[in-house]
């Protein structure tokens, strides 16, 4: 449901760009400036509330609209005011809102938090999640998205309601023509390439069928998670970092490996190839038996009838499973709103009651919050998902946060990692060169 973020990371597939989301200026919020905690208790609110989104087509604006219907109902003498605008406007519509005093009392996460944090203009909602007997427990609640919210601070400035992953997408009726069995959870990178061999087709100096393509690889936050998964990290800290760490032996294998499915073992095609072939070289084609991919992309591809597919958590690393944490709908409560009882209300049965994250559940656009109703059959046997749609829950439990925030960090990726990478994916410069490259200007560009 963080639509602004999955756009980012899609926007960022088209350019590569690093790091995702609208959290990128946030990365100027330090400790210290931080609001008094709020003094709210969860109960029964009444009145009226504006709660201050973006929406990104007609589904979002029904999706809104049927939730805060639903509260009402479930809650007498409430009024849930819904404020909209396009996803484009909606950072200067919230400006403007703010700037009289009179802004929506939830609102999420944009280019203003940090200033609206200094301001003292977020309510610290610390002690109200901490008492929840719901969302601090790690058998209940996805526990890896906590640290966006605390913004570079101790305390907790936000809450979601759900959360997006990276998952194995394989076509079965490609791996039954091979005799290839399909990804196991014991699958590791190894295992992977080797199955890509074996599904690639070459017909005389043509390849008709690709084993695996690149996809969410050739951008950071999508390689970073092969990272993780062998012991490191491509910046010192998530979210907010303050250096890359990339001339290292976890960052460089995984280059070699993205580099290698390309140019060594032609497992994948190039993304100049890629863009050659355009439809051809998606899995949606049908000659493409594999992809990492996030799982925003069930969705729409629910709409395959042409050959059966699944999925599957990813292959592990020398360093076991990591799976990525991409925020669903979050939201903060406005320090300044006059009915915080009633924002706290709304927020908390938003990402955490039965009947919120049932409603959540029912949209198939992230995975609940909620790891019981994630992983009941009411999310999981919804017509037209994958049979192991279970991956999908099951890739939270033990995830890390995939946003990366620093302020400097878009100048960083235009003139340093950007155009690097396009020549480390084209096999111009090594994965030795690119790494020692980018880390080296990349931090210099970081330091100011």
């Amino acid at each position: 449901m963080h639509k602004q973020s999955m756009l980012s990371r899609r926007q960022f597939l088209k350019s590569s760009a690093f790091g995702a989301t609208a959290f990128a200026l946030a990365a100027c919020v330090q400790p210290g400036a931080a609001p008094e905690a709020a003094s709210v208790a969860p109960g029964v609110a009444a009145g009226e509330i504006e709660f201050g989104y973006y929406n990104w087509g007609p589904a979002s604006l029904q999706y809104f609209k049927d939730m805060a219907a639903a509260f009402e109902e479930s809650h007498p003498g409430t009024t849930i005011q819904l404020t909209l605008p396009p996803d484009a406007e909606y950072t200067t519509k919230l400006q403007i809102l703010l700037a009289t005093g009179d802004g929506p009392d939830i609102i999420t996460t944009t280019s203003l938090t940090p200033k609206l944090l200094e301001q003292g203009r977020l309510l610290d909602l610390t002690d109200l999640v901490k008492a929840d007997p719901v969302m601090m427990d790690e058998k209940m609640f996805i526990q890896a998205g906590w640290d966006i919210y605390r913004f570079g601070t101790g305390s907790i400035y936000g809450v979601y309601s759900g959360a997006d992953t990276h998952l194995l997408y394989y076509n079965k009726d490609l791996f039954d023509q091979a005799g290839v069995e399909y990804p196991t959870l014991e699958w590791n990178w190894d295992n992977f390439l080797d199955a890509a061999k074996k599904l690639t087709i070459v017909e005389g100096d043509r390849t008709t069928q690709w084993g695996t393509s690149l996809s969410i690889l050739v951008a950071s936050w999508g390689m970073s998670n092969l990272v993780w998964e062998e012991g490191g990290d491509i910046v010192d800290e998530r979210p907010f970092y303050s250096k890359l760490t990339l001339d290292n032996e976890p960052v460089i294998k995984v280059l070699k490996f993205i580099q290698d499915m390309v140019h060594v073992h032609k497992v994948a095609p190039a993304p100049s190839q890629a863009n050659a072939l355009g439809d051809a070289a998606s899995f949606e084609s049908g000659k493409v038996a594999m992809v990492i991919d996030g799982g925003w992309s069930i969705q729409a591809r629910k709409e395959i009838t042409a050959f059966e597919w699944d999925i599957a958590m990813l292959p592990q690393g020398t360093a076991g499973f990591w799976g990525t944490f991409w925020p669903g709908t979050p939201m903060q409560i406005s320090a300044d709103s006059k009915n915080p009882d009633l924002a706290w209300e709304y927020v908390r049965w938003f990402a955490a009651s039965d009947e919120g994250q049932a409603l959540v559940a029912k949209q198939l656009i992230q995975v609940p919050a909620r790891l019981d109703i994630a992983l009941s059959d009411a999310f999981l046997q919804q017509p037209g998902l994958p049979p192991n749609v279970a991956a999908w829950a099951e890739s939270l439990k033990q995830a890390k946060p995939g946003d990366t925030i620093h302020v400097n960090q878009q100048e960083m990726m235009d003139k340093i990692w950007q155009p690097n990478w396009d020549r480390y994916i084209e096999n111009k410069i090594s994965a030795e060169e690119f790494a020692a490259t980018v880390e080296t200007e990349g931090n210099a560009i970081l330091a100011g």
